[in-house]
């Protein structure tokens, strides 16, 4: 990862330093990749790629997004899952923890159709719905208390 950073960041500082018509096109190449990886917005500059801070690629592994989406308890255990085949990309199966995932994708991100973890029994599912009902509970709970202090704020 830090390779992939530094190696953006020298071609971000060759191509600022020439302005071809070759260089231009480079540089909206260079731009247009790292918006779809989701490491910039959409009006990104090359400065804004020099800014690039390795957390931020970090961030877009398939191991930690699987991690964030609720698929696993861990990143540890995200990784072990990744590894032994059992999270896909829109339904292909992809074993490399540290794969971009780039934004489209995101979305697509799930267990992999022959898995034992896709199916809802499984006790590893079980876990995670358990803890999504938790969470939606509790959003439903802090949702009037913050209406009632509105209402109390407005009176």
């Amino acid at each position: 990862m830090v390779s992939i950073i530094k190696n953006v960041k020298k071609q971000a500082k060759n191509l600022i330093a020439g302005y071809s018509e070759q260089s231009e096109k480079e540089k909206k190449q260079l731009i247009a990749r790292l918006i779809r990886l989701g490491l910039l917005g959409e009006n990104a500059s090359l400065d804004d790629i020099l800014g690039l801070k390795l957390e931020s690629i970090f961030e877009r592994r398939l191991q930690t997004l699987v991690y964030k989406f609720g698929l696993t308890k861990s990143v540890k255990q995200a990784r072990q899952f990744v590894v032994y085949g059992h999270i896909a990309i829109n339904g292909k199966r992809v074993n490399v923890p540290s794969y971009l995932v780039k934004k489209e994708e995101e979305s697509k991100v799930s267990f992999y159709i022959n898995s034992k973890l896709n199916r809802e029994d499984h006790p590893e599912r079980t876990i995670q719905k358990i803890k999504e009902e938790i969470k939606e509970e509790k959003k439903n709970i802090e949702q009037p208390v913050e209406e009632k202090l509105v209402e109390v704020e407005a009176k």
